[in-house]
């Protein structure tokens, strides 16, 4: 019985219904000697309550059709449309895409999620720009990144690693006419920014260069075969961990050279504080420019950064701007007598919208460039552990004539 069915017998059992006792009925009046004809039997009233469930089955019996239907939903059940934490693993971006000298290539790094080891894996391929066709360039175990082409478009320069249990990122270069890729450097830190000298035959770099860090004494002998927790770290710089990269290595950041064809690198750069960022060669291949602020109390500063000017032959540096404010992202002009340049004056508040400026090679004649334009000229810094000024090291300008330039 169904419920409609049971509410309607209950309301009918609580109604009154008057009876009429069966004694109290008049017989009919025969005539004398007549008698009443045979009457038939009353057919079984028929039980509407047990007849009731037959009736609703044979209503609710799906057809074939639906039955089918209703096995093939629950065989392939719909997606769900609200994206959830499983999707990020198939998920694939396409980032620091960079055109080759003469315009027709584009490499880039495309990044995938493995789910298997829950971390990011990066390969870079290249993209035809006629026809849209791309290819893999650099794949298999490890991660791959930051392709540079040389200016004669013959080779590309990416940090690597292995993929093995501990080995650090290197310096390689792959040749694109042969297709061969050999390894240039061996160091003891994973490079981080690279870029080519004018003429091809170099790579300039930054890397951290480790210190020893603060140590509250000196532990006592370890006896042979005794199992000791982890040493005691102290930190004692002012930024000291990062989302992602955990505690900092203590340290600098410095600029390095070394041979395209590998070798022993040389160190350009020293002192107390990161002279990171990015690195600009001058068109005649003697200077390189970078951002850092190399005042003592730097730590405390950190949108007090300046463009500097480095000297390869002597390793002479000296400071091109100096304002209240950060100066970053440096490029020569092809002719290489004027340099263009981002920055903003720092005014306390929490944002600030940084502006594009130009001043001659020696640092006189700075000048802001369309001061009236409405627009921030930066973007976001990718790259790990980055110096002063924070989200804005990347960020690059582009001289007409110079070719074409990405990131």
């Amino acid at each position: 019985m169904t419920l409609a069915r049971l509410a309607a017998a209950l309301l009918l059992a609580a109604a009154p219904i008057p009876l009429m006792a069966q004694d109290s009925v008049p017989a009919p009046q025969m005539p004398p000697g007549e008698t009443l004809p045979p009457q038939p039997e009353p057919a079984p009233e028929r039980d509407e309550d047990a007849a009731a469930p037959e009736r609703d089955q044979d209503a609710a019996a799906p057809s074939p059709a639906a039955t089918r239907e209703s096995l093939s939903d629950r065989a392939a059940p719909q997606p769900d449309p609200l994206f959830t934490g499983a999707d990020v693993f198939g998920l694939t971006v396409a980032v620091d895409p960079q055109i080759s000298p003469d315009g027709r290539r584009i490499a880039y790094v495309r990044r995938a999620n493995d789910i298997m080891r829950d971390r990011a894996i990066s390969t870079i391929w290249l993209i035809d720009v006629s026809t849209g066709e791309e290819r893999p360039l650099v794949t298999g175990a490890g991660s791959h990144g930051q392709p540079r082409w040389s200016p004669d478009g013959s080779r590309i320069a990416y940090v690597s690693n292995t993929g093995e249990e501990g080995a650090l990122p290197q310096l390689h270069v792959h040749w694109l006419d042969s297709g061969a890729s050999a390894a240039i450097t061996a160091l003891p830190q994973p490079p981080e920014t690279i870029a080519w000298s004018p003429d091809g035959s170099r790579i300039a770099y930054t890397a951290l260069v480790p210190s020893e860090g603060p140590k509250l004494g000196e532990a006592p002998v370890k006896p042979e075969g005794a199992e000791w927790a982890e040493p005691l770290e102290v930190f004692d710089r002012v930024t000291y961990r990062f989302d992602g990269n955990g505690y900092l290595k203590p340290g600098t950041r410095q600029i390095f050279l070394v041979d395209a064809t590998g070798g022993a690198p040389r160190r350009l750069t020293s002192g107390e504080y990161d002279n990171g960022g990015t690195i600009e060669w001058s068109p005649d291949g003697r200077t390189i420019l970078f951002s850092a602020n190399r005042r003592p109390d730097w730590e405390l500063e950190p949108l007090g950064s300046e463009v500097h000017a480095l000297d390869i032959a002597s390793g002479a540096i000296r400071a091109l701007t100096s304002r209240d404010g950060p100066d970053f992202a440096p490029r020569f002009s092809p002719d290489g007598r004027r340099i263009a340049y981002l920055g903003f004056d720092d005014t306390e508040r929490a944002y600030v919208q940084a502006g594009l400026y130009l001043m001659e090679a020696d640092g006189s004649g700075a000048r802001r460039i369309a001061p009236d334009l409405d627009r921030d000229i930066r973007r976001s810094n990718g790259r790990k552990g980055a110096s002063s000024p924070p989200m804005r090291t990347r960020a690059k300008c582009a001289w007409p004539g110079s070719g074409p330039t990405a990131g």
